[in-house]
């Protein structure tokens, strides 16, 4: 099993660095944990009662906006129109 490179962050830290800042993201930084451990560490503190802020959740995104956006940035294709046809000129009889 591979060593850990940091020292694991103790409860006081944890505790802290979760009332200080403003997503799981902002924690793992600052702790150098991945989002998962932090989430996972958050879920067991609260289950052992303490109090832990809850961040707020992004509103997920209107997907008919979104496409919409979408197709505005491709341009209008305009049909090809077919090549040119070489014509002789007329023989004159």
């Amino acid at each position: 099993m591979a060593r850990r490179k940091y020292p694991k962050p103790t409860p006081a830290e944890f505790i802290e660095a979760w009332q200080r800042s403003t997503t799981t993201a902002q924690v793992a930084r600052k702790l150098r944990m991945s989002t998962a451990q932090v989430r996972v560490r958050a879920c067991r503190y609260r289950k052992h009662g303490v109090p832990l802020k809850e961040y707020a959740v992004p509103e997920p995104p209107d997907w008919a906006e979104l496409a919409a956006y979408a197709v505005s940035l491709v341009a209008p294709t305009a049909p090809k129109a077919p090549p040119p046809v070489a014509t002789e000129p007329a023989a004159t009889a």
